[in-house]
């Protein structure tokens, strides 16, 4: 690695640590470059040199000095906000971790800064109202969760803003528009002479 990717490097690493720090991890806290370690971050807790990782963790697009995500870790744990990000710079999600667990909103963006979607969590399932958007703008889907299972009100939209499904789950019951097509028989579709 050259001198002037070395300060890139480094340049893009202060600049992301300014932008999303995080108040759960101390100045002293490991920064590691995913591309330059040997780290398995598919495992339920991340070690480095044999020990389980506390810090943050980010890595570059290709052949680039622009980041690509960031992600940081406390006892091998998932701990504190994940950022996503586009080529062109801006945000394409952002997430919250709370000891290995998906904790509060789940932030998506497309990538002109415009909603995609947000999901919320508590204790690792879904709870809340998630909403998917268009990249227009229009809102396709609307479903709320209790404890990681559907409860009350859900609705999906086709593209041209028709209702595509609503209804409600009550006391773990399913009411109202599942999506169903226009019904056609056996017979309805044989033509008859």
């Amino acid at each position: 690695m050259d001198l002037q990717e070395q300060l890139a490097n480094r340049l893009s690493l202060f600049l992301l640590l300014i932008f999303c720090g995080s108040c759960s991890f101390s100045e002293n806290t490991l920064q590691l470059n995913f591309s330059e370690t040997t780290i398995d971050l598919n495992k339920n807790i991340v070690v480095y040199n044999n020990v389980p990782y506390s810090g943050n963790i980010y890595a570059f697009y290709p052949n680039s000095s622009d980041t690509l995500w960031s992600r940081s870790y406390k006892e091998g744990l998932k701990q504190g906000v994940w950022k996503k990000y586009f080529s062109n710079g801006k945000l394409q999600e952002s997430r919250r971790f709370d000891i290995g667990k998906k904790e509060g909103d789940y932030l998506g963006y497309y990538n002109d800064g415009s909603k995609n979607f947000i999901f919320q969590f508590k204790n690792g399932e879904y709870n809340g109202t998630n909403k998917v958007w268009t990249k227009g703008g229009a809102l396709v889907e609307e479903a709320n969760f209790k404890a990681g299972y559907e409860q009350g009100v859900q609705k999906r939209w086709y593209l041209n803003g028709k209702i595509k499904s609503n209804y409600i789950i009550k006391n773990n019951r399913r009411y109202g528009l599942l999506g169903t097509k226009n019904c056609i028989t056996v017979s309805d579709s044989i033509k008859k002479s």
